[in-house]
């Protein structure tokens, strides 16, 4: 993942798909390959930080989003 291009986005819904989709990519590897510690981790490691980075954002006052969905995603956030 680390040694990936680097991508550029035209607006922030687009880079959020491409992040929801590589930690679908990266946990479905892990899934098939449950001997190798390494991908498991990686997967694992990966969707840590992106549901983290989502409780960031989501806890930031400016943050425009209606009040349920953001209860929602932290919600959501903390069970994963």
């Amino acid at each position: 993942m680390a040694d990936a291009p680097e991508v550029k986005f035209d607006n922030k819904r687009e880079m959020d798909a491409a992040a929801f989709s590589q930690a679908a990519y990266v946990l479905d590897q892990a899934r098939q390959n449950l001997d190798d510690e390494g991908t498991c981790e990686k997967a694992l490691t990966y969707n840590q930080l992106l549901w983290s980075i989502i409780q960031a954002e989501v806890s930031e006052g400016k943050n425009v989003l209606p009040d349920e969905l953001k209860a929602n995603l932290m919600s959501l956030s903390i069970f994963v």
